[in-house]
């Protein structure tokens, strides 16, 4: 008498419940990893975004005032910007800061008196799990 086996063995049900589990959590995996680059690129777009609207306002106050952006000890501009950190609206969870610094170069088209040139640092920081920034860094000359 010959015995045809009916359905499947305990050893290939095993097998293939560990082939499933091992798929599922690669797939897993790549979804969590793909929201958090997601997530990381849209913080650090936002962070840019704002790091580009402070820039413009630095530019338009120094072609709207131009005396006050190159006083750097005046109670104006500089004196409620420089080295604080900040918040715009619109912009939750980021801040920054605002560093200006006189450049000098040998040639005297940037002399120690009078204040002509110098470099804007804005540094945006913006926390996720961990705190993260961008910085920007433009030249102005008088």
């Amino acid at each position: 008498m010959v015995r045809v086996k009916k359905g499947q063995g305990l050893i290939e049900v095993v097998f293939a419940v560990g082939v499933i589990v091992v798929v599922l959590t690669a797939v897993i995996s790549l979804m969590v990893a793909s929201l958090h680059s997601r997530t990381s690129g849209y913080d650090r777009k936002k962070a840019a975004e704002l790091g580009q609207k402070v820039m413009e306002l630095l530019v338009a106050e120094k072609s709207q005032s131009p005396a006050d952006f190159w006083d750097i000890g005046s109670s104006g501009f500089w004196q409620s910007n420089l080295g604080t950190t900040q918040t715009m609206g619109g912009y939750n969870g980021y801040y920054f800061a605002i560093d200006f610094r006189q450049v000098i170069d040998v040639g005297n088209s940037c002399p120690v008196t009078p204040f002509k040139c110098a470099n804007a640092t804005i540094g945006v920081g913006y926390s996720d799990n961990d705190n993260q920034n961008v910085t920007f860094t433009r030249f102005f000359s008088r």
